[in-house]
């Protein structure tokens, strides 16, 4: 049996992810859209720190101006 050539996958999501800066050494902390209160840890000096929410009508907002990242493929590929 012959294998198809590949062909280049197109996204089927879409996640925002936020940067927080540790209030102890400045690193910035990935997040995935905290849209609650809660406290997280930094992986460079393993301190916790609160963070301060997302508002959750903005990233459905986005993913939704995106097309859940359908849209943000770029036209030159497609």
């Amino acid at each position: 049996m012959k294998k198809k050539p590949l062909q280049p996958v197109k996204p089927v999501g879409l996640e925002l992810i936020f940067l927080y800066p540790c209030p102890f050494c400045a690193h910035q902390v990935p997040t995935l859209s905290p849209t609650q209160p809660t406290e997280i840890q930094c992986e460079a000096c393993a301190a916790q720190f609160s963070i301060l929410p997302v508002d959750e009508k903005s990233v459905v907002y986005i993913k939704t101006m995106l097309a859940n990242g359908a849209s943000a493929v770029d036209p030159a590929f497609l």
